[in-house]
């Protein structure tokens, strides 16, 4: 438990000194990542589904230099790639409109990070109810093992018979 303080609050040190820097490497590479998605579904579709046995020379900028061995999933590759990359240009303008708001989100990060390192004792909370929860778990496990030793329980009469009765 000490461990996870300790760890806990040089967390906190650290997103407080980095937090604008961690959360725009965050969007950058988000945006990396779904760009170099459209990349590799365009490159891979070409890559997979184009016959190169007609010759090492071959442009995949002309239609009839190239075939195309299966048109479906060639298609499919493209127009994936395109897909990919609207949504990374309509991710990258929304970036761009929410400049401010994304500021503000970093600086509330920021001062939330020092509000619970000069009130650590906020960390005693998951602990303290923790330890409340074991002991009504506890507690409950006892009551339903004494409830389950005073009979047997069966069927009731009619027209109750889906609820059971406990026979003393």
């Amino acid at each position: 438990m000490g461990t996870a303080f300790i760890l806990g609050m040089i967390f906190l040190l650290l997103l407080r000194c980095f937090a604008g820097v961690l959360i725009f490497f965050c969007l950058v590479a988000i945006f990396i990542l779904i760009g170099g998605g459209g990349v590799w579904f365009y490159f891979v579709g070409r890559e997979k589904y184009i016959d190169k046995t007609a010759g090492a020379d071959y442009k995949i900028t002309d239609s009839s230099t190239y075939t195309v061995t299966n048109q479906r999933n060639f298609d499919i590759m493209t127009y994936t790639s395109y897909a990919l990359w609207g949504v990374a240009g309509l991710y990258l303008i929304i970036l761009l409109c929410l400049c401010n708001r994304i500021r503000l989100g970093i600086a509330i990060v920021k001062a939330t990070a020092r509000f619970i390192q000069n009130t650590w004792s906020l960390f005693l909370i998951p602990i303290v109810f923790t330890i409340i929860m074991a002991a009504f778990i506890c507690y409950w496990v006892f009551i339903a093992a004494y409830i389950f030793s005073v009979g047997e329980i069966g069927p009731r009469d009619a027209p109750l018979q889906f609820l059971t009765t406990v026979k003393w």
